[in-house]
């Protein structure tokens, strides 16, 4: 995932004060969101998560999304009050989500992140 201009500049950040994750599946799966202030190697679709050293050494940190309120059809997850410090190398902010579980997306558009930040 990228977040294009979470940086005013290259070389700033923020702190990232929500996160949301929109589940059009409803499958309701925790979910971890991990954040890189640069590119990193991200893993493969079903593969299991495991960055390199080298990417690992420039991770800004984790969000866990793991209790969902439900719609009819579909499901909401929110984490506020993160505050969890920032730095892009760009100005864009890099992420991978890693879902705990078996998983029943049916499509690779069934979840949405936003993701809320305060810049420097």
């Amino acid at each position: 995932l990228e977040f294009v201009n979470a940086s005013r500049s290259k070389g700033l950040g923020g702190i990232i004060e929500s996160v949301v994750l929109l589940d059009y599946g409803k499958t309701n799966n925790a979910v971890d969101i991990y954040f890189w202030g640069r590119q990193f190697a991200a893993t493969a679709d079903n593969a299991a998560f495991d960055p390199s050293k080298q990417d690992y050494e420039h991770q800004r940190g984790s969000v866990n999304l793991g209790t969902f309120k439900d719609t009819n059809t579909r499901s909401t997850a929110t984490a506020t009050g993160v505050g969890l410090l920032y730095q892009c190398e760009d100005t864009t902010l890099y992420a991978q989500l890693c879902v705990r579980g078996t998983t029943a997306y049916t499509a690779t558009d069934d979840l949405t992140v936003i993701v809320g930040v305060v810049m420097a």
